[in-house]
């Protein structure tokens, strides 16, 4: 059984979506998150990764298009 590596194409890769309104201090890095505001990211699950003062960086996980 021979096992092949591919490239994913970059739209399929995993995005850091950066949000500037958070305000939950309770986040851990590595913690699961789900995205619940407003825009293409809306219902998504993402890492946590971390956050300064007004930022918070999250590692999306992608998901399959849907036709």
């Amino acid at each position: 059984m021979l096992h092949k590596i591919m490239m994913l194409p970059i739209e399929q890769m995993p995005h850091v979506y950066q949000n500037e309104k958070a305000q939950n201090n309770e986040l851990r890095k590595h913690q699961w998150v789900r995205i619940k505001q407003n825009g293409i990211f809306l219902g998504d699950i993402g890492l946590f990764e971390g956050k300064d003062d007004k930022k918070v960086w999250v590692r999306l996980i992608p998901r399959p298009e849907t036709s």
